[in-house]
């Protein structure tokens, strides 16, 4: 048993730094090159655009990275993604629209997938209909 919770463990912290680099790294590398290209190519805006998309799902990300790693089902790897995501604080409600307003806080991110990565394989989560 202990055993297979530090090995678990392990999973998560993997699968949360891979997320993390699969969010972050295209922005860092790509976005300064774009950024001066700005003035002669229109469709840079476009890419910076696509770039900050994916920093903004680093809890998709690293919540779908974890649930692989895990092997999780798709209903349970949905559950600890969405949990990740609605945990990060990567979107805020204004004038009743719901925003993406950054990557979110790394920490809740990881926290928010222990916790719910816990209770799907102590519930069993989704197995009951299968």
């Amino acid at each position: 048993m202990r055993k297979d919770f530090k090995e678990n463990i392990l999973k998560i912290l993997s699968g949360v730094s891979t997320g993390v680099v699969i969010a972050l790294v295209p922005g860092a590398l790509i976005n300064e090159l774009m950024k001066g290209m700005l003035g002669f190519w229109p469709g840079a805006q476009n890419v910076l655009t696509m770039t900050l998309l994916m920093q903004n799902l680093l809890a998709v990300f690293a919540g779908l990275c974890v649930s692989y790693l895990l092997k999780f089902n798709l209903i349970q790897s949905g559950s600890v993604t969405a949990a990740a995501m609605i945990a990060s604080g990567a979107f805020e409600v204004k004038k009743g629209q719901i925003v993406l307003s950054g990557a979110g806080d790394v920490i809740n991110i990881a926290l928010t997938i222990l916790i719910a990565a816990m209770l799907v394989k102590l519930l069993g989560v989704a197995t009951l209909f299968w």
